[in-house]
């Protein structure tokens, strides 16, 4: 599962063992507006209030662009 909080971050979380498994932050000049992941990938694309796509990938915890 994937969530956006107040704080700036992006959670996936491990919903059989019910915990945090990855953060990732974003810059405070923007908003993130909508997510999408595929359940194939270790990648999820996250739309930002400025128009903007940030592709991240899970296993390096790093933005792709």
């Amino acid at each position: 599962m994937i969530t956006l909080s107040n704080d700036l971050t992006i959670r996936l979380w491990d919903v059989d063992r019910l915990e945090q498994t990855y953060e990732f932050s974003y810059p405070n000049s923007d908003v993130c507006t909508c997510i999408s992941g595929n359940p194939q990938s270790l990648q999820f694309i996250a739309g930002f209030k400025s128009g903007i796509l940030r592709v991240f990938d899970i296993e390096t915890t790093s933005i792709v662009q």
